[in-house]
């Protein structure tokens, strides 16, 4: 029987446009389930990121309580008045030194009042009057100043009295020296009893964390909470000028000024903590829910009791 020679295989016709190019992009399902991915992290995520910032927020109002405990008992063993300066613009506050005759005063107006007539007396006096009356009655000036912790022992800036000016008005006092005593209510005095108060946490302005601010502070000094005021990002301060500044003070006798400070997140200012320092006992209550000032003075009423003349 005759057979056929065998055929080889032939080629395939190429195509037009030539071979099939591999797939680019990726299909509707394919991006479906990216999405679902990251939804599906970011559920996660997001409330743990959130409960990071609270954990912050809520060590930071602790470490707020815990300084004004520790300055009550620091300032009643070394006979000082602190004070402890906000700068709500800047998400900062910083412990502040001073003599112990400090003078508070129920309105920032008095206390201007007092500068003013302060200022009047020591112009109309020389220095030598001066120094005579400090021995005698104690430095009228010192009672208005304040230093930085750092700033009494490394010349540091720091602010000093709200309204002072200039170099003097900002140099620290003298610290102690091994010639003899130091005159009371000298700055030197104040510098050497705040000797050994090297805390970290008191050496130089304390930042709030990251995305917490201050949303008030309040003392029966002001009328009304006193608020950050400025953006810092849109409207920056020029070098060595203060924010919006609150104090309070914690004094040599055990008694500190009756303060609230609200702490909240910068993106959701509902969320946060009141600091509540009592005056008499220095006790520190810290709490989530707001406490403004007129419901923490509600009690008080409106009027003294009316006292017949003798």
């Amino acid at each position: 029987m005759h057979r056929s020679p065998p055929t080889l295989p032939t080629r395939p016709a190429h195509r037009r446009g030539g071979l099939r190019r591999g797939r680019v992009g990726m299909t509707l399902i394919e991006i479906a389930v990216v999405i679902a991915i990251i939804l599906m992290i970011g559920a996660v995520a997001l409330p743990a990121l959130n409960g990071f910032l609270l954990m912050e927020q809520s060590a930071a109002a602790k470490n707020l309580g815990i300084t004004f405990k520790y300055l009550r008992d620091e300032a009643a063993l070394r006979n000082v008045t602190f004070r402890v300066a906000f700068d709500l613009d800047k998400r900062t506050y910083e412990v502040q030194v001073g003599d112990p005759r400090t003078l508070i005063f129920l309105t920032p107006d008095e206390r201007v009042a007092y500068e003013d007539a302060l200022e009047d007396k020591l112009a109309s006096t020389t220095e030598r009057e001066r120094e005579e009356g400090a021995g005698e009655d104690g430095d009228d000036a010192g009672l208005l100043s304040f230093q930085g912790i750092s700033a009494l022992f490394t010349g540091g800036g720091g602010d000093n009295a709200e309204n002072a000016e200039g170099e003097d008005a900002a140099a620290p006092p003298p610290p102690p020296t091994d010639d003899g005593p130091v005159e009371s209510g000298s700055g030197g005095d104040v510098a050497a009893r705040a000797a050994g108060l090297a805390d970290p946490a008191l050496l130089g302005p304390v930042a709030l964390p990251e995305g917490t601010i201050f949303a008030w502070v309040w003392t029966p000094q002001y009328a009304e909470p006193v608020a950050p005021s400025r953006d810092l990002e849109e409207d920056p301060l020029e070098e060595g000028e203060l924010g919006t500044m609150a104090y309070t003070y914690i004094f040599p006798n055990g008694t500190v000024e009756y303060t609230l400070i609200r702490i909240v997140s910068e993106d959701d200012p509902e969320e946060g903590y009141t600091i509540e320092v009592e005056p008499v006992s220095g006790r520190v209550n810290i709490m989530e829910e707001e406490r403004r000032p007129e419901d923490a003075t509600s009690w008080l009423p409106d009027e003294g009791p009316e006292l017949e003349q003798p």
